[in-house]
Order: C-alpha cells, then sequence, then structure tokens
C-alpha cells in the first residue's frame, strides 16, 4: 500500500511529464526484521496493554512500556540505517 501511495503521489499530468517513479532501495538481511516484524509487534504489545488497561489488568503497563520500548529500537535503528545509507551513497568529490 505504501509504494501505491508514493506512486499516486508522485505521479503527475501528463503535461509535467506523467508519472515519476521513486527509487525504491531493497531491504537486506536484518532490515525487513527491523523495518516489519519489530513496529508491528510494538503495535500488537500497545493495543494488548491498552486493552488490559481498560480491563484492570496488573500486566498492561509492562506491555505498554515494552511497545514503547520496541518502537524506540526500530526507530533509532532506522534514522541510523538511513544515516549510513545517506553517507554511503552521497558523492566522493
Amino acid at each position: 500500500m505504501a509504494r501505491g501511495l508514493a506512486n499516486w503521489s508522485n505521479s503527475g499530468p501528463w503535461w509535467v511529464g506523467g508519472p515519476h517513479l521513486p527509487n525504491f532501495v531493497a531491504l537486506h538481511g536484518v532490515d525487513g526484521i527491523a523495518y516489519d516484524v519489530v513496529p508491528v509487534l510494538a503495535n500488537l504489545s500497545l493495543i494488548l496493554g491498552g486493552a488490559g488497561l481498560i480491563a484492570g489488568k496488573s500486566f498492561a503497563p509492562y506491555a505498554i512500556a515494552a511497545a514503547s520500548v520496541l518502537l524506540l529500537i526500530a526507530g533509532i535503528y532506522g534514522s541510523w540505517d538511513l544515516t549510513l545509507f545517506i553517507v554511503r551513497s552521497r558523492d566522493k568529490t
């Protein structure tokens, strides 16, 4: 869906030059886990923690804290990966 939205938002009218496809970079190794699996687990933990908080369960604060830590780790990994990508792909002049 994200690629569809990116293509839709990046396509212009025919008089501007038509659709412009963005350059996507393939994920390698651990990137798929860091960008896909960890946020899904964090969001599920956050939903379960919120439901447990409403129900008054004792695990709720721990589930919310775990979700916060997982989202923080995924964000730090993503920003570090983007920084390394920019440094590696810059012009070598």
